[in-house]
C-alpha cells in the first residue's frame, strides 16, 4: 500500500473506503495540474514535463536525462502532444522532480488535467521558422500556470 494510501482520512486529498485510503477526485485534479498524475502502480506515479514550442535544448535534454536516471525508469516518453513523460516515479520523489526539472527551467504545470497542453512548431526548414518559433514561445508564456485556462473540460 502506497505511503499516500497509509495516512490518515484527515490528510489532504486522502478518502476512507472501509479498509483502504483512496485518493479523492479532487485531490487527484490538483495534483494534474501540477502534471503529476496517479497511476496503476501502486506507489508511483508520472510526471509530464510541458516541453516550449516544441524545442528542447541540449542543456535541457542532458538536465532532464540526469533526474530521469535518478527518480525515474531512465526513459523518457515523447507523447503526441509534445510533451515529455516520466514514468514510475515513486511518489515519495515527485515533489524532487519537480523541484529539480524548475532548476534546469523546465514545468509541469498544466501539462496534465484541463489546461492548454503544448503548443509546438513543426516547420523547422521554413523561412518563418524562427518567427513561428518566437510565437509559440509567447502562447506558451500566455497559457502556462494561467488560471484562466487550468479548469478547462476535457
Amino acid at each position: 500500500m502506497s505511503d499516500l494510501q497509509q495516512e490518515s482520512a484527515s490528510q489532504p486529498g486522502l478518502l476512507a473506503d472501509e479498509n483502504k485510503m483512496q485518493l479523492s477526485t479532487e485531490y487527484i485534479r490538483e495534483i494534474r495540474i501540477l502534471g503529476v498524475y496517479p497511476t496503476a502502480h501502486d506507489g508511483y506515479v508520472m510526471v509530464r514535463i510541458k516541453v516550449p514550442g516544441g524545442i528542447l535544448g541540449a542543456d535541457k535534454a542532458r538536465g532532464l536525462s540526469l533526474i530521469a536516471d535518478r527518480f525515474s525508469t531512465g526513459e523518457i516518453h515523447i507523447t503526441n502532444r509534445m510533451s515529455l513523460q516520466l514514468h514510475r516515479v515513486p511518489q515519495d520523489d515527485a515533489m524532487a522532480v519537480l523541484e529539480a526539472l524548475d532548476e534546469i527551467g523546465m514545468t509541469t504545470r498544466g501539462a496534465c488535467g484541463g489546461a492548454v497542453r503544448g503548443i509546438a512548431v513543426n516547420t523547422p526548414f521554413t523561412p518563418e521558422a524562427a518567427h513561428l518559433r518566437r510565437f509559440a514561445l509567447r502562447l506558451h508564456g500566455f497559457f502556462a500556470g494561467n488560471p484562466r485556462f487550468e479548469g478547462l473540460p476535457k
